[in-house]
Protein backbone atom coordinates (compact mmCIF):
# COMPACT_ATOMS: atom_id res chain seq x y z
CA UNK A 1 0.00 0.00 0.00
CA UNK A 2 2.14 2.87 -0.94
CA UNK A 3 4.90 1.11 -1.56
CA UNK A 4 7.85 2.59 -2.92
CA UNK A 5 11.44 0.64 -3.76
CA UNK A 6 13.15 4.79 -2.71
CA UNK A 7 15.97 4.57 -0.12
CA UNK A 8 16.26 7.44 1.99
CA UNK A 9 19.75 6.19 3.25
CA UNK A 10 20.51 5.49 -0.97
CA UNK A 11 20.80 9.15 -2.05
CA UNK A 12 20.01 9.87 -5.66
CA UNK A 13 18.28 6.51 -6.56
CA UNK A 14 15.29 7.24 -8.46
CA UNK A 15 12.42 5.26 -9.95
CA UNK A 16 10.47 4.41 -12.85
CA UNK A 17 7.98 1.71 -13.76
CA UNK A 18 6.49 -0.86 -11.87
CA UNK A 19 5.23 -4.32 -13.21
CA UNK A 20 3.09 -6.27 -10.66
CA UNK A 21 2.30 -10.22 -10.44
CA UNK A 22 0.37 -12.61 -8.94
CA UNK A 23 2.32 -15.74 -8.68
CA UNK A 24 2.35 -19.19 -6.91
CA UNK A 25 0.45 -17.70 -3.48
CA UNK A 26 2.57 -14.55 -3.14
CA UNK A 27 2.17 -10.92 -5.09
CA UNK A 28 5.20 -9.50 -6.54
CA UNK A 29 6.12 -6.03 -7.34
CA UNK A 30 9.08 -5.60 -9.67
CA UNK A 31 10.28 -1.66 -10.64
CA UNK A 32 12.97 0.18 -12.39
CA UNK A 33 15.22 1.94 -10.78
CA UNK A 34 18.41 4.23 -11.17
CA UNK A 35 20.57 6.63 -10.43
CA UNK A 36 20.60 9.99 -12.94
CA UNK A 37 23.52 12.22 -12.84
CA UNK A 38 23.72 15.28 -15.35
CA UNK A 39 25.80 13.30 -17.91
CA UNK A 40 22.93 10.62 -17.59
CA UNK A 41 19.98 11.96 -16.38
CA UNK A 42 17.88 8.42 -17.51
CA UNK A 43 19.82 6.85 -14.70
CA UNK A 44 20.64 4.17 -17.05
CA UNK A 45 21.37 1.18 -16.88
CA UNK A 46 17.84 0.95 -15.09
CA UNK A 47 18.18 -2.36 -12.77
CA UNK A 48 15.00 -3.99 -10.69
CA UNK A 49 13.92 -4.08 -7.70
CA UNK A 50 11.70 -6.48 -6.30
CA UNK A 51 8.94 -6.88 -3.55
CA UNK A 52 7.06 -9.75 -2.45
CA UNK A 53 3.79 -9.61 -0.31
CA UNK A 54 1.39 -12.48 1.10
CA UNK A 55 -1.50 -10.36 0.80
CA UNK A 56 -0.49 -7.50 -1.96
CA UNK A 57 -0.36 -5.02 1.16
CA UNK A 58 2.50 -5.47 3.47
CA UNK A 59 5.56 -6.00 1.21
CA UNK A 60 8.98 -6.60 1.96
CA UNK A 61 11.86 -6.37 -0.98
CA UNK A 62 13.70 -9.65 -2.04
CA UNK A 63 16.23 -8.29 -3.77
CA UNK A 64 18.21 -4.31 -5.11
CA UNK A 65 19.45 -3.44 -8.00
CA UNK A 66 19.01 -6.67 -9.94
CA UNK A 67 20.73 -7.06 -13.37
CA UNK A 68 21.68 -3.90 -14.01
CA UNK A 69 21.87 -4.08 -18.16
CA UNK A 70 23.81 -2.11 -20.51
CA UNK A 71 21.69 0.05 -22.24
CA UNK A 72 18.28 -0.74 -20.20
CA UNK A 73 16.24 2.14 -20.12
CA UNK A 74 12.51 2.52 -18.69
CA UNK A 75 10.02 0.15 -19.88
CA UNK A 76 9.83 -3.64 -19.18
CA UNK A 77 7.29 -6.58 -19.17
CA UNK A 78 7.34 -9.31 -16.64
CA UNK A 79 4.99 -12.72 -16.85
CA UNK A 80 5.55 -16.47 -16.08
CA UNK A 81 5.37 -19.12 -18.52
CA UNK A 82 5.54 -22.40 -17.56
CA UNK A 83 8.54 -23.31 -14.67
CA UNK A 84 10.12 -19.71 -15.61
CA UNK A 85 9.19 -15.91 -15.04
CA UNK A 86 10.19 -14.01 -18.58
CA UNK A 87 11.56 -10.69 -18.01
CA UNK A 88 11.51 -8.27 -20.70
CA UNK A 89 13.41 -5.39 -20.53
CA UNK A 90 13.78 -2.22 -23.38
CA UNK A 91 17.24 -1.45 -24.10
CA UNK A 92 19.32 0.51 -27.11
CA UNK A 93 22.52 -0.41 -28.68
CA UNK A 94 23.73 1.00 -32.11
CA UNK A 95 23.96 -2.39 -33.89
CA UNK A 96 19.78 -3.04 -33.26
CA UNK A 97 18.17 0.40 -31.85
CA UNK A 98 15.95 -0.18 -29.18
CA UNK A 99 14.52 -4.05 -28.50
CA UNK A 100 13.68 -5.82 -26.26
CA UNK A 101 16.23 -8.57 -24.56
CA UNK A 102 14.83 -12.02 -23.09
CA UNK A 103 15.64 -12.76 -19.19
CA UNK A 104 14.26 -15.92 -17.46
CA UNK A 105 14.39 -16.98 -13.91
CA UNK A 106 12.48 -19.57 -11.58
CA UNK A 107 12.93 -17.95 -7.94
CA UNK A 108 12.90 -14.30 -8.76
CA UNK A 109 16.51 -13.51 -7.92
CA UNK A 110 18.77 -14.70 -10.02
CA UNK A 111 18.30 -14.33 -14.08
CA UNK A 112 19.50 -16.09 -17.05
CA UNK A 113 20.15 -13.79 -20.23
CA UNK A 114 18.58 -16.11 -22.97
CA UNK A 115 21.08 -14.77 -25.65
CA UNK A 116 21.23 -11.98 -28.17
CA UNK A 117 19.61 -14.18 -30.74
CA UNK A 118 16.06 -14.29 -28.73
CA UNK A 119 15.77 -10.03 -28.97
CA UNK A 120 12.80 -8.88 -30.35
CA UNK A 121 13.25 -5.80 -32.32
CA UNK A 122 10.45 -3.93 -34.49
CA UNK A 123 9.15 -4.74 -38.05
CA UNK A 124 9.96 -1.52 -39.51
CA UNK A 125 7.27 -2.45 -42.13
CA UNK A 126 4.94 -1.47 -39.46
CA UNK A 127 6.65 0.59 -36.65
CA UNK A 128 8.74 3.59 -35.71
CA UNK A 129 10.60 4.32 -33.61
CA UNK A 130 9.69 3.36 -29.96
CA UNK A 131 9.50 -0.01 -28.59
CA UNK A 132 8.96 -0.74 -24.70
CA UNK A 133 6.34 -1.54 -22.28
CA UNK A 134 5.16 -5.35 -22.63
CA UNK A 135 2.19 -6.61 -21.74
CA UNK A 136 1.50 -10.45 -21.90
CA UNK A 137 -2.05 -11.66 -22.42
CA UNK A 138 -2.63 -15.48 -22.45
CA UNK A 139 -5.35 -16.59 -24.92
CA UNK A 140 -6.08 -20.22 -26.20
CA UNK A 141 -6.32 -21.55 -29.59
CA UNK A 142 -7.23 -24.23 -31.24
CA UNK A 143 -6.97 -26.08 -28.22
CA UNK A 144 -3.42 -24.65 -26.32
CA UNK A 145 -2.05 -21.45 -24.94
CA UNK A 146 -0.48 -18.69 -27.05
CA UNK A 147 0.62 -15.70 -25.69
CA UNK A 148 0.18 -12.00 -27.03
CA UNK A 149 2.21 -8.75 -26.49
CA UNK A 150 1.09 -5.24 -26.27
CA UNK A 151 3.81 -2.60 -26.67
CA UNK A 152 4.46 1.00 -26.36
CA UNK A 153 5.23 1.52 -30.03
CA UNK A 154 4.49 4.23 -32.87
CA UNK A 155 2.28 2.84 -35.48
CA UNK A 156 4.09 4.39 -39.04
CA UNK A 157 1.82 6.74 -40.61
CA UNK A 158 1.39 4.86 -43.97
CA UNK A 159 0.51 1.67 -42.06
CA UNK A 160 -2.74 3.22 -40.07
CA UNK A 161 -4.14 5.31 -37.14
CA UNK A 162 -1.91 5.74 -33.83
CA UNK A 163 -2.42 1.99 -31.73
CA UNK A 164 -0.09 0.05 -29.74
CA UNK A 165 2.83 -2.76 -31.01
CA UNK A 166 1.65 -6.23 -31.19
CA UNK A 167 3.98 -9.82 -30.96
CA UNK A 168 2.20 -13.37 -30.51
CA UNK A 169 4.25 -16.39 -29.03
CA UNK A 170 3.94 -20.10 -28.15
CA UNK A 171 6.71 -20.04 -25.64
CA UNK A 172 6.83 -16.48 -24.08
CA UNK A 173 10.85 -16.76 -26.28
CA UNK A 174 10.18 -16.47 -29.69
CA UNK A 175 7.95 -13.80 -30.89
CA UNK A 176 6.48 -12.82 -33.91
CA UNK A 177 5.99 -9.26 -34.85
CA UNK A 178 2.43 -8.74 -36.23
CA UNK A 179 1.00 -5.45 -37.73
CA UNK A 180 -0.51 -3.38 -34.78
CA UNK A 181 -3.97 -3.89 -33.85
CA UNK A 182 -6.63 -1.52 -35.52
CA UNK A 183 -7.54 1.40 -33.57
CA UNK A 184 -11.39 2.96 -34.86
CA UNK A 185 -10.99 6.47 -33.38
CA UNK A 186 -14.18 7.62 -34.99
CA UNK A 187 -14.57 11.22 -34.27
CA UNK A 188 -12.27 11.61 -31.47
CA UNK A 189 -8.30 12.59 -32.38
CA UNK A 190 -6.33 9.64 -32.98
CA UNK A 191 -3.17 10.46 -30.42
CA UNK A 192 0.14 8.20 -29.95
CA UNK A 193 -0.38 6.91 -26.04
CA UNK A 194 1.46 3.94 -24.08
CA UNK A 195 0.46 0.88 -23.73
CA UNK A 196 -0.94 -0.04 -19.85
CA UNK A 197 -2.65 -3.56 -20.91
CA UNK A 198 -5.15 -5.56 -22.63
CA UNK A 199 -7.20 -8.20 -20.89
CA UNK A 200 -9.89 -10.38 -21.49
CA UNK A 201 -12.74 -9.47 -18.90
CA UNK A 202 -16.42 -11.21 -19.14
CA UNK A 203 -15.83 -12.07 -23.06
CA UNK A 204 -14.83 -8.63 -24.23
CA UNK A 205 -11.09 -7.40 -24.18
CA UNK A 206 -10.12 -3.96 -23.02
CA UNK A 207 -7.33 -2.28 -24.30
CA UNK A 208 -5.93 0.70 -21.66
CA UNK A 209 -3.61 3.47 -23.59
CA UNK A 210 -2.19 6.39 -21.68
CA UNK A 211 -1.57 9.58 -22.73
CA UNK A 212 -1.31 13.86 -21.54
CA UNK A 213 -2.39 16.26 -23.10
CA UNK A 214 -5.38 14.98 -24.32
CA UNK A 215 -9.42 16.30 -24.33
CA UNK A 216 -8.36 17.94 -21.78
CA UNK A 217 -6.44 15.78 -19.54
CA UNK A 218 -3.53 17.87 -19.22
CA UNK A 219 -2.02 15.53 -16.88
CA UNK A 220 -0.95 11.87 -17.67
CA UNK A 221 -4.55 9.71 -18.20
CA UNK A 222 -5.22 6.19 -18.95
CA UNK A 223 -7.94 5.18 -21.28
CA UNK A 224 -10.23 2.53 -22.14
CA UNK A 225 -10.97 1.10 -25.63
CA UNK A 226 -12.80 -2.07 -26.39
CA UNK A 227 -12.52 -5.18 -28.49
CA UNK A 228 -13.90 -8.39 -29.51
CA UNK A 229 -10.92 -10.27 -30.40
CA UNK A 230 -7.08 -10.34 -29.25
CA UNK A 231 -6.05 -8.38 -32.38
CA UNK A 232 -8.97 -5.46 -32.46
CA UNK A 233 -10.35 -3.54 -33.87
CA UNK A 234 -10.56 -1.30 -30.74
CA UNK A 235 -13.20 1.27 -30.40
CA UNK A 236 -13.12 4.27 -27.32
CA UNK A 237 -15.37 3.55 -24.81
CA UNK A 238 -16.60 6.95 -25.08
CA UNK A 239 -19.32 6.29 -22.32
CA UNK A 240 -17.02 5.80 -19.49
CA UNK A 241 -13.81 6.75 -21.58
CA UNK A 242 -11.02 7.89 -18.94
CA UNK A 243 -9.92 5.61 -15.88
CA UNK A 244 -7.82 7.32 -14.38
CA UNK A 245 -6.19 10.61 -14.47
CA UNK A 246 -5.76 14.19 -13.68
CA UNK A 247 -6.21 17.34 -15.38
CA UNK A 248 -3.42 19.26 -14.90
CA UNK A 249 -0.48 18.26 -12.78
CA UNK A 250 0.97 14.14 -13.59
CA UNK A 251 0.06 12.46 -10.66
CA UNK A 252 -1.21 8.90 -11.83
CA UNK A 253 0.82 7.21 -14.72
CA UNK A 254 0.48 3.52 -16.24
CA UNK A 255 -2.01 1.22 -14.46
CA UNK A 256 -0.82 -2.70 -14.97
CA UNK A 257 -2.97 -5.91 -14.49
CA UNK A 258 -2.89 -8.23 -11.75
CA UNK A 259 -4.30 -11.93 -12.31
CA UNK A 260 -5.67 -12.35 -8.25
CA UNK A 261 -7.36 -15.10 -6.60
CA UNK A 262 -10.16 -12.20 -5.87
CA UNK A 263 -10.18 -11.41 -9.46
CA UNK A 264 -8.48 -8.60 -11.75
CA UNK A 265 -6.37 -5.82 -9.85
CA UNK A 266 -4.77 -2.81 -10.66
CA UNK A 267 -1.53 -1.54 -9.17
CA UNK A 268 -1.97 1.99 -10.62
CA UNK A 269 1.62 3.75 -10.16
CA UNK A 270 2.54 7.75 -9.36
CA UNK A 271 4.79 10.55 -8.64
CA UNK A 272 4.14 14.17 -7.43
CA UNK A 273 6.26 17.38 -7.41
CA UNK A 274 9.82 16.63 -8.97
CA UNK A 275 11.49 18.86 -11.86
CA UNK A 276 11.48 16.10 -14.36
CA UNK A 277 9.22 13.05 -14.28
CA UNK A 278 11.62 10.49 -15.37
CA UNK A 279 13.12 9.08 -13.10
CA UNK A 280 11.17 10.25 -10.26
CA UNK A 281 12.31 11.01 -6.87
CA UNK A 282 9.07 10.16 -5.04
CA UNK A 283 7.65 7.12 -7.37
CA UNK A 284 5.38 4.18 -5.74
CA UNK A 285 2.40 2.54 -6.82
CA UNK A 286 -1.07 3.05 -4.46
CA UNK A 287 -3.39 0.17 -2.78
CA UNK A 288 -4.13 -1.98 -5.43
CA UNK A 289 -7.54 -1.72 -6.74
CA UNK A 290 -9.85 -4.53 -8.19
CA UNK A 291 -10.84 -3.84 -12.02
CA UNK A 292 -14.40 -4.84 -12.48
CA UNK A 293 -16.10 -4.76 -16.06
CA UNK A 294 -20.16 -3.46 -15.30
CA UNK A 295 -22.20 -3.41 -18.28
CA UNK A 296 -19.07 -3.43 -20.42
CA UNK A 297 -16.99 -0.29 -18.99
CA UNK A 298 -14.56 -0.57 -16.52
CA UNK A 299 -14.17 0.59 -12.96
CA UNK A 300 -12.34 0.81 -10.09
CA UNK A 301 -13.15 -0.01 -6.85
CA UNK A 302 -11.89 -0.86 -3.26
CA UNK A 303 -10.46 -4.06 -2.70
CA UNK A 304 -11.45 -5.16 0.46
CA UNK A 305 -7.81 -6.66 1.70
CA UNK A 306 -6.58 -3.70 1.87
CA UNK A 307 -8.02 -3.30 5.22
CA UNK A 308 -5.64 -5.59 6.92
CA UNK A 309 -3.32 -2.31 6.49
CA UNK A 310 -5.79 -0.98 9.27
CA UNK A 311 -3.76 -0.59 12.53
CA UNK A 312 -4.56 1.18 15.75
CA UNK A 313 -8.07 2.91 15.88
CA UNK A 314 -7.78 7.10 15.89
CA UNK A 315 -11.32 8.24 18.11
CA UNK A 316 -12.86 10.91 16.15
CA UNK A 317 -14.13 12.91 19.09
CA UNK A 318 -16.37 15.95 17.74
CA UNK A 319 -16.42 17.51 21.29
CA UNK A 320 -12.36 17.88 20.03
CA UNK A 321 -13.56 19.34 16.68
CA UNK A 322 -12.72 23.35 16.21
CA UNK A 323 -14.17 25.56 13.73
CA UNK A 324 -11.68 27.19 11.77
CA UNK A 325 -13.48 29.45 9.00
CA UNK A 326 -14.92 31.73 8.98
CA UNK A 327 -13.85 33.74 11.48
CA UNK A 328 -16.38 35.56 13.37
CA UNK A 329 -16.11 39.29 12.12
CA UNK A 330 -17.18 37.66 8.62
CA UNK A 331 -19.19 35.00 9.95
CA UNK A 332 -23.18 35.10 8.39
CA UNK A 333 -26.58 33.79 9.87
CA UNK A 334 -25.97 30.97 7.08
CA UNK A 335 -22.65 29.86 8.49
CA UNK A 336 -22.91 27.45 11.77
CA UNK A 337 -22.11 23.37 12.76
CA UNK A 338 -22.95 21.59 15.42
CA UNK A 339 -22.07 18.03 16.66
CA UNK A 340 -24.57 15.25 17.49
CA UNK A 341 -24.50 11.65 17.65
CA UNK A 342 -20.81 10.77 16.61
CA UNK A 343 -20.81 13.61 13.76
CA UNK A 344 -20.87 16.95 12.73
CA UNK A 345 -23.33 19.07 10.33
CA UNK A 346 -22.03 22.07 8.81
CA UNK A 347 -24.18 25.28 7.37
CA UNK A 348 -22.59 26.97 4.97
CA UNK A 349 -22.56 30.02 2.87
CA UNK A 350 -20.90 30.91 -0.60
CA UNK A 351 -17.36 31.58 1.75
CA UNK A 352 -17.58 28.30 3.28
CA UNK A 353 -17.32 26.95 6.43
CA UNK A 354 -14.11 24.73 7.73
CA UNK A 355 -14.15 22.16 11.04
CA UNK A 356 -11.05 20.69 11.68
CA UNK A 357 -10.50 17.83 13.23
CA UNK A 358 -9.25 17.28 17.07
CA UNK A 359 -7.11 14.60 16.45
CA UNK A 360 -3.71 14.48 14.15
CA UNK A 361 -3.02 12.05 11.39
CA UNK A 362 -0.08 11.02 10.72
CA UNK A 363 0.98 10.65 6.48
CA UNK A 364 4.63 8.85 7.51
CA UNK A 365 2.85 5.88 9.18
CA UNK A 366 -0.26 6.67 6.82
CA UNK A 367 -3.94 6.91 8.04
CA UNK A 368 -7.71 5.67 6.91
CA UNK A 369 -10.67 7.66 7.73
CA UNK A 370 -13.74 6.26 6.97
CA UNK A 371 -18.09 7.70 7.23
CA UNK A 372 -20.97 9.31 5.82
CA UNK A 373 -21.07 12.07 3.67
CA UNK A 374 -24.60 13.47 3.16
CA UNK A 375 -25.02 16.86 1.25
CA UNK A 376 -27.61 19.21 0.67
CA UNK A 377 -28.48 22.50 -1.76
CA UNK A 378 -29.44 25.33 -0.59
CA UNK A 379 -32.63 25.14 -2.44
CA UNK A 380 -35.24 27.66 -3.46
CA UNK A 381 -39.26 27.42 -4.26
CA UNK A 382 -38.13 27.07 -7.53
CA UNK A 383 -35.46 24.13 -7.68
CA UNK A 384 -33.93 25.20 -11.41
CA UNK A 385 -30.78 27.23 -11.69
CA UNK A 386 -30.07 25.88 -8.08
CA UNK A 387 -26.48 26.60 -7.31
CA UNK A 388 -24.01 23.41 -6.25
CA UNK A 389 -23.05 22.57 -3.09
CA UNK A 390 -19.87 20.94 -1.68
CA UNK A 391 -18.34 19.29 0.87
CA UNK A 392 -15.28 17.10 1.02
CA UNK A 393 -11.65 17.30 3.01
CA UNK A 394 -9.02 20.03 4.00
CA UNK A 395 -5.47 18.58 3.98
CA UNK A 396 -3.85 22.03 6.04
CA UNK A 397 -0.50 22.89 4.32
CA UNK A 398 -0.09 26.17 6.54
CA UNK A 399 -1.29 28.55 9.07
CA UNK A 400 -4.53 29.42 6.48
CA UNK A 401 -4.10 27.20 3.52
CA UNK A 402 -4.20 23.65 2.57
CA UNK A 403 -5.23 21.61 -0.36
CA UNK A 404 -9.04 20.96 -0.53
CA UNK A 405 -10.52 17.86 -2.22
CA UNK A 406 -14.52 19.00 -3.35
CA UNK A 407 -17.16 16.66 -4.04
CA UNK A 408 -19.71 18.82 -5.49
CA UNK A 409 -23.52 18.00 -6.21
CA UNK A 410 -23.94 18.77 -9.70
CA UNK A 411 -21.19 16.49 -10.73
CA UNK A 412 -17.78 18.13 -10.22
CA UNK A 413 -14.90 16.90 -7.87
CA UNK A 414 -12.78 19.77 -8.09
CA UNK A 415 -9.22 19.26 -5.97
CA UNK A 416 -6.81 22.24 -5.46
CA UNK A 417 -5.35 24.83 -3.23
CA UNK A 418 -7.87 26.44 -0.60
CA UNK A 419 -7.09 29.89 1.16
CA UNK A 420 -9.06 31.27 3.91
CA UNK A 421 -9.14 34.78 5.74
CA UNK A 422 -10.84 37.47 8.04
CA UNK A 423 -10.98 40.00 5.01
CA UNK A 424 -11.90 39.58 1.15
CA UNK A 425 -9.05 37.81 -0.97
CA UNK A 426 -10.82 36.81 -3.77
CA UNK A 427 -13.07 38.83 -6.31
CA UNK A 428 -14.19 35.78 -8.30
CA UNK A 429 -18.40 35.29 -8.52
CA UNK A 430 -19.21 32.65 -10.78
CA UNK A 431 -23.11 33.78 -10.04
CA UNK A 432 -22.40 37.59 -10.73
CA UNK A 433 -24.50 37.68 -13.32
CA UNK A 434 -27.13 35.51 -12.31
CA UNK A 435 -29.69 38.06 -10.75
CA UNK A 436 -30.05 38.81 -7.42
CA UNK A 437 -33.14 36.85 -6.77
CA UNK A 438 -30.73 33.40 -7.42
CA UNK A 439 -28.21 34.67 -5.44
CA UNK A 440 -28.73 37.02 -2.40
CA UNK A 441 -32.33 34.85 -1.97
CA UNK A 442 -30.89 31.47 -2.02
CA UNK A 443 -27.40 31.31 -1.19
CA UNK A 444 -26.57 34.62 0.42
CA UNK A 445 -24.10 37.83 -0.81
CA UNK A 446 -20.38 36.64 -1.30
CA UNK A 447 -17.91 38.13 0.93
CA UNK A 448 -14.84 36.92 -0.97
CA UNK A 449 -12.74 35.77 2.05
CA UNK A 450 -11.88 32.52 0.78
CA UNK A 451 -9.69 31.51 -2.59
CA UNK A 452 -9.50 28.73 -3.99
CA UNK A 453 -7.49 27.68 -6.65
CA UNK A 454 -8.06 24.77 -8.69
CA UNK A 455 -5.28 21.85 -9.59
CA UNK A 456 -7.43 19.11 -10.35
CA UNK A 457 -11.32 18.92 -11.68
CA UNK A 458 -13.67 16.60 -13.62
CA UNK A 459 -17.62 15.35 -14.27
CA UNK A 460 -19.22 12.57 -15.39
CA UNK A 461 -19.13 12.69 -18.86
CA UNK A 462 -16.09 10.23 -20.22
CA UNK A 463 -15.34 9.21 -16.50
CA UNK A 464 -14.96 5.85 -15.61
CA UNK A 465 -15.17 6.62 -11.56
CA UNK A 466 -17.57 8.96 -9.75
CA UNK A 467 -17.74 12.42 -9.95
CA UNK A 468 -18.97 14.91 -7.00
CA UNK A 469 -22.26 13.93 -4.53
CA UNK A 470 -26.01 14.05 -5.39
CA UNK A 471 -28.37 15.94 -3.25
CA UNK A 472 -29.55 15.06 -0.45
CA UNK A 473 -28.09 11.35 -0.73
CA UNK A 474 -26.30 9.54 1.68
CA UNK A 475 -22.45 8.71 0.40
CA UNK A 476 -19.68 6.17 1.89
CA UNK A 477 -16.28 7.43 1.77
CA UNK A 478 -12.94 6.36 2.64
CA UNK A 479 -9.52 8.75 2.44
CA UNK A 480 -6.51 7.36 2.64
CA UNK A 481 -3.07 8.85 2.77
CA UNK A 482 0.64 8.07 3.52
CA UNK A 483 3.54 9.59 2.80
CA UNK A 484 3.41 12.10 -0.24
CA UNK A 485 0.16 10.31 -1.27
CA UNK A 486 -3.77 10.35 -0.67
CA UNK A 487 -6.65 8.79 -2.21
CA UNK A 488 -10.58 9.13 -1.92
CA UNK A 489 -13.22 6.24 -2.69
CA UNK A 490 -16.83 6.95 -2.60
CA UNK A 491 -19.19 4.39 -2.32
CA UNK A 492 -16.28 1.91 -2.67
CA UNK A 493 -15.57 3.28 -5.95
CA UNK A 494 -12.22 5.01 -7.01
CA UNK A 495 -12.82 8.74 -7.03
CA UNK A 496 -8.54 10.00 -7.56
CA UNK A 497 -5.43 10.10 -6.15
CA UNK A 498 -3.08 13.35 -5.64
CA UNK A 499 -0.76 14.66 -3.26
CA UNK A 500 -0.25 15.99 -0.18
CA UNK A 501 0.56 19.36 0.76
CA UNK A 502 4.56 19.54 0.98
CA UNK A 503 4.31 21.14 4.63
CA UNK A 504 1.48 18.65 6.03
CA UNK A 505 1.47 18.19 9.73
CA UNK A 506 -1.64 15.98 10.33
CA UNK A 507 -4.47 18.00 10.20
CA UNK A 508 -7.51 17.21 8.43
CA UNK A 509 -10.47 19.35 8.16
CA UNK A 510 -14.46 18.91 7.23
CA UNK A 511 -15.21 21.28 4.95
CA UNK A 512 -18.66 22.53 3.28
CA UNK A 513 -19.58 25.00 0.79
CA UNK A 514 -22.82 26.70 -0.05
CA UNK A 515 -25.15 23.85 1.77
CA UNK A 516 -25.07 21.86 4.23
CA UNK A 517 -23.04 18.66 4.79
CA UNK A 518 -23.49 15.74 7.63
CA UNK A 519 -20.11 13.75 8.55
CA UNK A 520 -21.32 10.71 10.29
CA UNK A 521 -20.05 7.23 11.41
CA UNK A 522 -16.64 9.05 11.51
CA UNK A 523 -13.61 6.70 12.22
CA UNK A 524 -9.77 6.85 12.02
CA UNK A 525 -7.10 4.13 11.61
CA UNK A 526 -2.93 4.24 11.84
CA UNK A 527 -2.02 2.11 8.78
CA UNK A 528 0.71 -0.77 9.95
CA UNK A 529 2.86 -1.37 7.51
CA UNK A 530 6.39 -1.89 7.47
Amino acid sequence: MFLSPLQPDVPGKRAWENFPLHDRGKYYAVFGTGRPTETNPGGRPIALDIAESEDGVSWRFLGRDLIPIPGAHAGFGIKRIGERIFYYPTCSNREKGVHFKIYASTDWQHWEHLGDDADVVPDRRFYADRWDEMHVLTEREEGREVYYGYISSEVREDVGPPACGLLRSSDGVSWEVLPPPVIEWGDLPAQHMELNFCEKIGGRYYLGLSGRFYLGSLGYSLFIFTGDSPRGPFRPDRERFRLTGTSRHNVTWLGHTIESPDGMLLALWQSCRQPHDLPSDTFAIGPLKRLVAENDHLRLKYWKTNDKARGPAIGIDPAGMRLTHPAEAVRTERDNWKTEGGGVTLSASRDGCLVMLGERLDAAKGFMLTGDLTVEENRGRIASHQHAAAAGFYLAGGASTGRALLLETLGLTRIGTLEFADRRISEFDPYAGAGKELTRGRSGPLQGTTRFTEEDAFGPIGQAGPSGVRHGRRHAFRLIARGHYFELYLDEDYVQTFFLPEAFRGQVGLVAFDGRARYANLRAWELDLP
